[in-house]
C-alpha cells in the first residue's frame, strides 16, 4: 500500500514527454499483441502465433499495414475491432493523448517536450496545446465520418447495410490514419475500377498524410480570404502542398508511363490512370493497393521505394523522412548549384539547424534501412550465392523501406520470413513511426555550454 496516495501521480509527472511518447507506443504494441494472441480474438478454428500477433499489433499501432496473416479471416469481429482501435490510436498519435494527459494533470511541459510536440504537429509557436488537440480530434472525426458515408453509399449496393457500414468505417479509419489495412483478401484490387472507392480512399490518405497544421492553415486562409483579410501562409505549408502535388503527379506519370505496356496492358486508359494515381498516393505512406505488386516491373518498384522513403508530411499519420525534409534537401542542392551558402525558399531563409536536422534524418534513416536490409538478408539467405538468392535484395529492400516508412505495401514475402526477420521488421516499423528525432531527443546529452572550436583544415571531396 502506498504511503502517499498521490505518489503515483507525482512519479508520472516526472516522466519526460519524449520518454512517455516512446513508452506509450511500446505499451500499446505489446498490449495489442497479447489481445490479438488471445483466443477470443481469433476466428473459429484458426490459430495465430505470438510473433504474428505482435507483428500485426505493431503494424496497426505504427499505422503501417504490413500483414503476416489475413485479418479478415484469421481474426473474428473482436480481433478486427482491436486492430481498428490500435490503428486509430496510432494514427492520431499517442503523443496527442500523452500531452493531453500531462496538461490535464497541470504539468508544465518542458522545452524539449514542447519542441518535440511542436516539431510533430505545428510549425508555429504553440500557445495553447489543448486547443490544438481538440482541433485535431474534431478534424479527424469529421473527415473519417465523411469518407465512411461516401464508401457506405457505394458498398450498401453490394452488401447488407450492417456489413457495408462496418466495411465503410473500417476502411475510412484505415485510410485516414494511413494504415492500409483492408478486410478484403486482395486488399482493394477488386475495386480497382471503382472511381468512388479509389478516389475516396486516396483523398482520405492525402488528408491524413498532409499534416494537421497544413489543413488548419488552409482552412484559416479560406476564411480570411472570404472576410477580405490577409493571411500569410507559412513556408512549411507551402513546401508541403507543392511537394505533395509534385510527388503525386510525378509518381502517377512515371508509373503509368512505365507500366503502360506491361502491368497496365489490357486496362482501359481511364482505369490505368486511376490505378497509377492511386498507387502514387498510397505508396507514400498508406499501403493499399489496387494492383498486384509482383506484376510491376523493377523500374516501377524502384519508383515506389523512393516514394515510400520520402513518405508523408510532419504532423500527420504517415512516416518516411517527410516531404519537407525532401524539399529542404532539394532546396539545399539548388541553392548550392547557384553558389549560395544558405537555403532560400520563397523569399525566406531556412535556419541552418533545420537544414542540419533534415540531413541528419536522411543519413540516419538511410543507414538504418541498409543495416536492417543486410541483417534480414543474412537471416534469410545466409551464405547463398547470388544465383540462388536472385531477386532477394529487391524483395527485402522493398519490405524494409515499406516498414520503415510505415507504408505497408508488400511483394508478398513478409509472411514467409523467419521469426528473426519479422522482429527486425517490427523494429523498423517502430523506428519509422516513433521517429528518428524523437528517439534522438530521448537519449541526447545536454548541449555543450561552451563548445570547443578547433582550427579549420580542408579535405578533398568529389
Amino acid at each position: 500500500m502506498l504511503k502517499n496516495p498521490f505518489s503515483l501521480t507525482k512519479k508520472i509527472r516526472k516522466i519526460k514527454g519524449e520518454t512517455a511518447f516512446i513508452l506509450s507506443y511500446l505499451s500499446a504494441t505489446f498490449l495489442g499483441g497479447l489481445l490479438l494472441w488471445s483466443p477470443f480474438s481469433r476466428g473459429g478454428g484458426t490459430s495465430v502465433s505470438f510473433i504474428n500477433a505482435l507483428f500485426t499489433a505493431t503494424s496497426a499501432v505504427c499505422v503501417t499495414g504490413l500483414t503476416v496473416v489475413d485479418i479478415g479471416t484469421r481474426f473474428n469481429l473482436t480481433g478486427q475491432l482491436i486492430v481498428l482501435l490500435l490503428i486509430q490510436t496510432g494514427g492520431l498519435g499517442i503523443t496527442t493523448f500523452s500531452v493531453w494527459f500531462f496538461v490535464s494533470l497541470g504539468r508544465n511541459i518542458g522545452f524539449k517536450s514542447r519542441f518535440l510536440f511542436q516539431s510533430s504537429f505545428s510549425p508555429r509557436p504553440l500557445d495553447e496545446l489543448k486547443g490544438l488537440l481538440r482541433l485535431i480530434l474534431l478534424f479527424t472525426l469529421i473527415i473519417e465520418a465523411g469518407g465512411a458515408l461516401i464508401l457506405l453509399a457505394y458498398w450498401s449496393r453490394l452488401h447488407s447495410f450492417p456489413h457495408a457500414l462496418y466495411l465503410s468505417l473500417f476502411h475510412s479509419i484505415s485510410a485516414f490514419c494511413n494504415a492500409g489495412f483492408s478486410l478484403f483478401p486482395d486488399n482493394l484490387i477488386g475495386h480497382q475500377g471503382s472511381v468512388a472507392v479509389c478516389l475516396t480512399v486516396a483523398f482520405l490518405i492525402i488528408f491524413g498524410g498532409i499534416g494537421f497544421p497544413v489543413v488548419y492553415e488552409v482552412h484559416q486562409w479560406v476564411i480570411q480570404r472570404r472576410q477580405g483579410t490577409r493571411f500569410r501562409i507559412t513556408l512549411h505549408t507551402r513546401l508541403v502542398l507543392i511537394t505533395t502535388a509534385i510527388l503525386i503527379m510525378g509518381g502517377t506519370a512515371l508509373l503509368y508511363g512505365i507500366e503502360y505496356n506491361d502491368a497496365l496492358d489490357g486496362f482501359p486508359r481511364s482505369t490505368g490512370l486511376l490505378i497509377s494515381f492511386f498507387q502514387s498516393v498510397t505508396a507514400r505512406t498508406a499501403g493499399f493497393n489496387t494492383i498486384e505488386m509482383t506484376a510491376l516491373t523493377n523500374a516501377s518498384l524502384l519508383v515506389l521505394i523512393i516514394l515510400m522513403f520520402i513518405g508523408a508530411s510532419p504532423g500527420s499519420c504517415g512516416g518516411g523522412i517527410r516531404t519537407t525534409t525532401f524539399a529542404l534537401l532539394s532546396g539545399l542542392l539548388w541553392n548550392r548549384l547557384k553558389g549560395k551558402n544558405r537555403v532560400h525558399l520563397f523569399h525566406r531563409t531556412v535556419p541552418e539547424e533545420v537544414v542540419t536536422r533534415a540531413i541528419f534524418v536522411v543519413l540516419l534513416t538511410g543507414g538504418l534501412i541498409l543495416l536492417l536490409t543486410t541483417l534480414i538478408l543474412l537471416v534469410e539467405y545466409a551464405n547463398a550465392p547470388f544465383p540462388k538468392a536472385k531477386g532477394g535484395l529487391m524483395e527485402i529492400l522493398f519490405e524494409v523501406v515499406s516498414a520503415f516508412g510505415t507504408v505497408g505495401l508488400s511483394l508478398g514475402v513478409t509472411p514467409k520470413l523467419e521469426p528473426a526477420s519479422k522482429l527486425l521488421l517490427i523494429a523498423a516499423m517502430f523506428l519509422g513511426r516513433v521517429g528518428i528525432l524523437s528517439i534522438g531527443y530521448s537519449i541526447a546529452k545536454k548541449e555543450e555550454r561552451y563548445p570547443i572550436t578547433y582550427g579549420e583544415e580542408g579535405v578533398m571531396t568529389g
